[in-house]
């Protein structure tokens, strides 16, 4: 298999298309066949080094973090997945691989994915709508009927809170900049 890695911190130039193995499934792990990939800012932040604390300083590192695919295997105690069910998710930060062929990653990082949306759509919602979900509903609690306020909806998460704000029966303003506005409803 083939997946975008690197062997020391750095920018763009560092990162190559190489052949690589898949890691062995431990317990809670699934292997996905990736369809489609997403790129977020922490991929770049990653490839840095900035995370060098979380991620380490073992390489080759794998590139990528959101994904969309279908299941190819499952480990021992994975309940909720099997071969063969379309989903989305992330990769584990500390191996991160979403720009592969295949990844590796823990069970609760993934999703089934909904029949109505593509694998393309999919592979947005793992950072984007993660951290929309925990803003909007865990943090500020948002209920139907409710009004919430997004300044600056045009990045991957402020127009997922947007959408999600609307699912949930809330009536969402948010700004585009200073001076422009909208309402969806």
């Amino acid at each position: 298999m083939k997946r975008i890695q690197y062997y020391t911190y750095g920018g763009p130039e560092v990162m190559h298309l190489e052949d690589f193995e898949l890691l062995t499934l431990a317990k809670g792990r699934i292997t996905i066949k990736v369809k489609f990939a997403a790129i977020n800012p922490i991929d770049w932040k990653v490839r840095q080094g900035n995370l060098k604390m979380l991620t380490g300083k073992s390489f080759p590192r794998a590139m990528g973090s959101d994904f969309s695919g279908t299941v190819l295997n499952v480990g021992t105690g994975v309940t909720r997945l099997k071969p063969g069910d379309p989903v989305f998710g992330l990769s584990r930060l500390k191996e991160s691989g979403s720009l592969g062929e295949a990844v590796v990653t823990n069970e609760i990082f993934v999703a089934k994915k909904p029949s109505e949306l593509s694998f393309e759509q999919a592979a947005c919602l793992g950072t984007a709508g993660v951290m929309a979900w925990m803003g909007l509903v865990d943090k500020a609690g948002l209920k139907a009927g409710q009004r919430d306020f997004v300044n600056g909806c045009t990045g991957s998460v402020g127009e997922t809170v947007v959408q999600l704000a609307h699912m949930l029966g809330g009536h969402c303003h948010a700004s585009f900049g200073l001076a422009i506005s909208m309402t969806a409803r």
